[in-house]
């Protein structure tokens, strides 16, 4: 039996590797952060399969696979971040001994991590970028998606905001 949990590693900036269109690249930095795309694109450069599991939809991707890679990582989105999943024989062992790289055919490790995806959906530990309920926390008024956020942000200037519970 192992343990499998997430970790969030440090942030970085990675830029794409192959040619991109001035509007997708201007897009990604001024809007938001990458995605898909940018995993198939990290698939394909490391050679390595990518599987995204989606919190909100315990519903997986995996990105790369039919190219004979022989490694697979496993993510975990949440609706804003992907963290990546860890795999150790017991929990209190050193970082040292963690694997963040299996083999294509480990059933237990994508198994285990669809299965962390259920366990925090249950928890609901997941945001819907187009739903969840926020509130600007220098006028107090509530807004409903990252839409209105941002619509609200460009009309008063304000950038302070907390996600609530409805």
């Amino acid at each position: 039996f192992f343990f499998l949990r997430i970790r969030r590693p440090p942030r970085s900036t990675q830029s794409r590797s192959s040619a991109a269109s001035d509007v997708y690249k201007r897009q990604l930095k001024d809007s938001s952060w990458g995605g898909g795309i940018e995993l198939d694109i990290l698939s394909r450069h490391y050679q390595v399969e990518i599987c995204a599991v989606n919190i909100e939809t315990a519903d997986y991707l995996i990105f790369g696979q039919g190219n004979n890679f022989k490694k697979r990582i496993y993510l975990i989105y949440d609706g804003i971040h992907y963290d990546i999943v860890i795999r150790n024989i017991y929990e209190e062992m050193e970082k040292e001994t963690d694997m963040t790289v299996f083999d294509t055919d480990d059933e237990c490790a994508l198994n285990g991590t669809v299965y962390i995806a259920m366990d925090l959906k249950n928890k609901k530990q997941y945001t819907n970028l187009g739903s969840f309920s926020i509130k600007c926390n220098e006028c107090f008024k509530g807004l409903k998606g990252q839409t209105e956020a941002l619509e609200h942000s460009k009309q008063t200037g304000h950038i302070n905001f907390v996600q609530i519970d409805q």
